[in-house]
């Protein structure tokens, strides 16, 4: 299998392989790591770039090994001179749903590994039951994110109507100005709302552009797809967040001016508080 990876590409999701021998070469030299003076060669008959459909993948664990496909009556010989090799089988099997499948699989695994235990060396990989597993722990950690995310939310709104109810208060002076000038409480009320989406917006014009610059960079790192970032971009817990930033706002500020609006101004006005 004539293929190298490229080590100038960074890219892991798109490897790039290179040719690895010269095609015009009619034999190659299969030398064991352990004995350097041991040598055997065997004629290349063929070269190709498209791996072979034996085992799931190649150049794994070693970008730089060159895979060799041999019959097994001159792979015998070889191991005759060379004396270290080593067989060794690959059963692959398929689910074509991995949920429904999943406790056949298992008890297909435990009746193959009593089978082969007492000949063979054997080593088991269930990568459903591994999806399964790593899914779950994705959910969980979701889970602990958006208990941390929510906290936080909480902690933002409780401040938020806080400071905007005694904000308001405060200027119960700067509302009386308003209403003795000729306006009204519905114009007051609208000013305020208009001053509360200002507010509102001010966080969102700073984090969005902040978001956008780290998932660029973060997509960038690991050679993600942009069309598969905007698939999974989670726009409805955003446009949920937002919409709850904008509510909770606009509405500390209606409660406020409403209970300024509702109570005894020029009362209010005398109390020293408001000095």
């Amino acid at each position: 299998m004539n293929q190298v990876r490229d080590s100038k590409d960074p890219n892991f999701r798109k490897v790039h392989y290179l040719p690895y021998l010269d095609e015009s070469q009619d034999t190659s030299v299969l030398i064991p790591e352990s004995q350097d003076d041991l040598s055997f060669q065997i004629p290349a008959v063929f070269y190709t770039q498209t791996p072979p459909v034996l085992k799931e993948s190649y150049h794994t664990y070693d970008y730089y090994g060159l895979v060799h496909i041999l019959p097994a009556s001159l792979w015998k010989t070889a191991e005759e001179i060379l004396g270290s090799g080593e067989r060794d089988s690959c059963i692959r099997i398929l689910a074509e749903d991995s949920e429904a499948d999943l406790a056949a699989f298992e008890s297909l695994e435990d009746r193959i590994q009593r089978i082969l235990s007492g000949q063979y060396e054997t080593e088991a990989e269930n990568r459903i039951e591994d999806k399964i597993s790593s899914d779950n722990a994705n959910q969980a950690l979701r889970k602990i994110l958006g208990a941390f995310c929510l906290l936080l939310a909480a902690i933002g709104i409780s401040s938020i109507f806080s400071n905007t109810l005694s904000f308001v208060r405060q200027r119960s002076r700067e509302i009386v100005r308003y209403l003795s000038i000729g306006m009204t409480p519905g114009g007051v009320q609208k000013m305020f709302f208009a001053e509360a989406m200002i507010l509102a917006l001010r966080p969102v014009c700073i984090s969005l552009p902040l978001a956008a610059i780290g998932i660029f960079f973060f997509m960038r790192t690991a050679y993600l797809d942009p069309l598969l970032v905007l698939q999974q971009a989670p726009v409805l817990p955003i446009a949920a967040f937002l919409l709850a930033i904008f509510s909770f706002t606009a509405l500390a500020y209606y409660i406020g001016v409403k209970k300024v609006l509702d109570s005894d101004l020029p009362d209010l006005l005398r109390t020293s508080d408001m000095m």
